[in-house]
């Protein structure tokens, strides 16, 4: 360290303003996500110590890195994620889809005090997989021929949306689970994710059994959503990371996307 810092340091002590800790790097920044695998979006914890974590995971420790901030991943389910960050155990959590009643548990991307898009961490196309002889029709918002109703992650928008409408499978089904029991037809439909659908069907050697309804179910963009209690601490950081995951994302998205649906 240069004689004039040292010296800086010497007068900043005696004047009470300097804390040797007022050098210390800022905490990482702890992120939830998942504890369940969706490839390729995430991929196991195993993988993840091979350094195959997955599409979401790989775009925010290149854009964190590039900037300088540091992380630490933490896996929990969905639900979990949510509460801690509300609770502000965690300071960030993904991929959650913007709900005006979300904005009480974390801060999306904004700007003017509108939700920033451009600034999303992703796209997502959720369509409607069903089994090739499905019977099963959804065209403007509405379904026909049901028998045993729709099913969708717990938790996630498409879950809440299809609950709304009344076409909700009764049990609470994992995409494997529902990708089973619709080449068996005791379920009419599932949504999730198109590539975590497709890249489902293919681990499962289903490919040639499930199909997708030509209209999505849903379109919606997903977040890196940051704490409240993080974001008063720490606005800069917050507000530096969500711009360098969009210009992560815009670089290399698509190669990352391409990457990983290959492997799997």
């Amino acid at each position: 360290m240069p004689k004039s810092t040292f010296l800086a340091i010497g007068l900043l002590l005696l004047q009470g303003l300097w804390t040797p800790t007022a050098l210390a790097e800022p905490p990482p920044i702890r992120i939830c996500y998942e504890s369940d695998p969706m490839p390729p979006y995430s991929l196991s914890d195993a993988d993840a110590l091979r350094d195959r974590a997955g599409v979401l995971p790989e775009l925010i420790r290149i854009s964190a890195e590039r900037v300088g901030l540091l992380y630490k991943f933490y896996r929990r389910p969905w639900k979990r994620c949510i509460r801690d960050l509300e609770e502000n155990r965690l300071d960030a959590l993904f991929a959650a889809i913007w709900l005006k009643e979300r904005e009480a548990w974390g801060v999306y991307p904004n700007i003017n005090g509108e939700l920033d898009a451009s600034r999303r961490l992703w796209s997502s196309i959720y369509p409607i997989f069903v089994a090739n002889n499905s019977k099963l029709q959804y065209s403007n918002g509405e379904f026909q021929g049901l028998k045993f109703g729709v099913g969708a992650p717990v938790g996630y928008v498409a879950y809440q949306k299809l609950e709304r409408m009344g076409v909700l499978a009764p049990s609470s089904l994992t995409p494997d689970i529902g990708f089973e029991l619709l080449t068996r037809n005791r379920l009419d439909g599932y949504v999730i994710d198109q590539s975590i659908g497709r890249t489902l069907a293919k681990n499962m050697g289903l490919s040639d059994a499930i199909t997708t309804l030509p209209e999505p179910f849903l379109i919606s963009d997903w977040y890196l959503v940051i704490s409240h209690k993080f974001y008063e601490e720490r606005s800069q950081d917050s507000e530096t990371l969500w711009n360098a995951l969009t210009q992560t994302r815009e670089e290399m998205g698509e190669y990352l996307l391409e990457k990983y649906m290959k492997e799997e």
